[in-house]
């Protein structure tokens, strides 16, 4: 549910912004949002697991080269596409992404499960 609050939110406000911005700066400010939004509730809500400051500064480095890939996207699609498909095709890239970024940084990993004989 949380991620998906996080996909409109963000894809409500890229498309937006970008009717009034160039789609840097729209895709920059909706990202930026998208990202505090993630960073402060993901770990706990999402995943149901505590972290630390050194996973959550990780996290927001993974979600810096996301960013770069989000960008590019979106730089390829405006002009040749009406806001609302740059925004999804853009989200569509990078939502994957942001899960799997906060599946393998925010989630601490098992050591030593014991396997059933």
């Amino acid at each position: 549910m949380l991620g998906a609050a996080n996909t409109a939110l963000t894809f409500l406000l890229f498309t937006a912004l970008q009717h009034v911005s160039p789609v840097a700066i729209a895709y920059s400010i909706a990202f930026a949002t998208g990202l505090a939004f993630s960073t402060a509730l993901t770990a706990r809500v999402v995943f149901g697991a505590q972290t630390t400051g050194i996973r959550r500064a990780a996290f927001a480095g993974g979600y810096l080269m996301i960013y770069g890939v989000g960008l590019t996207v979106s730089h390829l699609l405006a002009g040749h596409l009406p806001a609302w498909a740059v925004s999804g095709w853009t989200i569509a890239v990078t939502a994957p992404l942001g899960f799997l970024c906060a599946r393998t940084v925010l989630v601490p990993r098992r050591r030593g499960t014991r396997r059933s004989p």
